[in-house]
């Protein structure tokens, strides 16, 4: 019975392992087919009545550069003030509507939150006691200042909510309260946003490093004083 058992947990541990590994290549393949496909249809007029493609695979492939073409070209409309005044004006009029405000809201605060020019201020992935003594919660360490009369060192910690970490409160911590860790950023923001599910088997932890952190821009400032 023992020997049975054994293989019965060898060949189930087995199925799960095989079961993890396939969704998510299942999941993107069904994404990806979903949107190209989507693509396509949007674009197939103008590819058959404007560039005479009859290819599917050709066509296909127009699709996606047109696609990719009206995406480019509305980032560089992003960047024109009147652009940002349309925009400003159509958000005003989407926060008026109750199901569509709170759609648009949170799908724009969880892009945001991912865009990469707001991950550059975040320097370090963290762990603080945090509401309490013996409660462990994950932060992100974005600057350092000294107490000018003291010559202490404290932390900027960020520490966001979930799963929408767009919000959250700021944390001046004594150094010695904080432990780094080896997530990357975007690996401490997919932890955040899909609370905890998508967390690495392991993290390790050790004590947070003394020297000053990297600036997220060059600047000619000195480094900041708390009197």
């Amino acid at each position: 019975m023992g020997f049975l058992k054994s293989v019965w947990v060898m060949i189930k541990n087995s199925i799960i392992a095989g079961i993890i590994t396939i969704i998510p290549i299942a999941i993107t393949y069904l994404v990806v087919k979903f949107l190209f496909e989507k693509i396509h249809r949007i674009f197939e007029p103008v590819v058959a009545n404007v560039f005479n493609i009859q290819s599917s695979i050709i066509g296909i492939g127009l699709s996606l550069f047109l696609a990719f073409a009206f995406v480019y070209i509305i980032g560089l409309l992003s960047a024109a003030l009147v652009f940002r005044r349309w925009l400003a004006k159509a958000e005003t009029i989407l926060a008026k509507i109750p199901f569509v405000k709170f759609l648009y809201s949170t799908t724009k605060q969880v892009i945001d939150s991912l865009a990469m020019p707001k991950r550059k201020a975040f320097k370090r992935v963290v762990f603080i006691e945090y509401p309490r003594k013996g409660i462990r919660s994950l932060a992100f360490a974005t600057g350092e200042i000294r107490v000018k009369k003291s010559n202490e060192l404290f932390v900027s910690v960020f520490l966001p909510t979930t799963p929408n970490p767009t919000s959250g409160f700021l944390l001046y911590l004594p150094i010695d309260q904080i432990q780094d860790t080896n997530l990357t950023i975007e690996e401490g923001m997919k932890i955040v946003i899909s609370a905890g599910i998508l967390a690495p088997m392991g993290i390790e932890t050790y004590e947070h490093d003394s020297t000053p952190l990297p600036a997220s821009e060059p600047s000619a400032s000195t480094e900041p004083k708390v009197t």
